[in-house]
């Protein structure tokens, strides 16, 4: 999948993220959806572009609070801080994230979470970069959280995975085609 993400011109990322900018509407709910965490794009992997999703939300919906992961390389996890575009940095792998100084925020205050993903299968389950990170998050949000994935339609898989005990199924995936699973939880 990385390699198809390669071979993407900018402008079928552009387009196809658009799109996935455009599905994503159809299933936001800014009044059940009042805190909201989002990644920030790769862009040398060619990731989704969020800026659309963060553009919308700071303009339409300023009363939504969104946050944004920091990685924590030691202990292998995820942390959670208010967006603010001035309060951004590059960390030692060269991806955008918040200073630690940035206001913190707890899994179990999200109401809906837009997870990274490299592939899916019909049933919700995911791929990402193998880290594990994210599923250790999901395993702590709320049981009422919406947790959607975002993904290039060219990531769906045909075959089912086959999850490992602590891998967690997203709700519903967001693709620059259609919706997969159940948008309404």
């Amino acid at each position: 999948m990385l390699a198809r993400r390669r071979q993407m011109s900018g402008e079928e990322a552009r387009r196809r993220s658009q799109a996935v900018f455009q599905n994503f509407l159809s299933v936001f709910n800014p009044e059940r959806h009042r805190t909201v965490h989002l990644f920030l794009s790769i862009v040398k992997f060619q990731e989704l572009d969020t800026s659309p999703i963060i553009a919308f939300l700071s303009e339409k919906h300023p009363d939504v609070k969104v946050g944004v992961p920091r990685v924590d390389f030691a202990a292998k996890t995820l942390l959670h801080h208010e967006y603010d575009e001035a309060a951004l940095a590059e960390n030692s792998w060269g991806i955008r994230e918040p200073l630690e100084s940035a206001p913190a925020l707890k899994p179990e205050e999200f109401d809906l979470v837009l997870v990274p993903m490299l592939a899916f299968d019909r049933q919700c389950h995911r791929v990402g970069y193998g880290g594990g990170y994210y599923d250790k998050f999901l395993a702590q949000v709320r049981k009422d959280c919406h947790k959607f994935g975002l993904c290039y339609q060219f990531g769906l898989l045909e075959a089912n995975l086959s999850p490992e005990n602590f891998d967690v199924a997203v709700d519903c995936v967001i693709t620059d085609e259609r919706l997969y699973g159940s948008s309404s939880v």
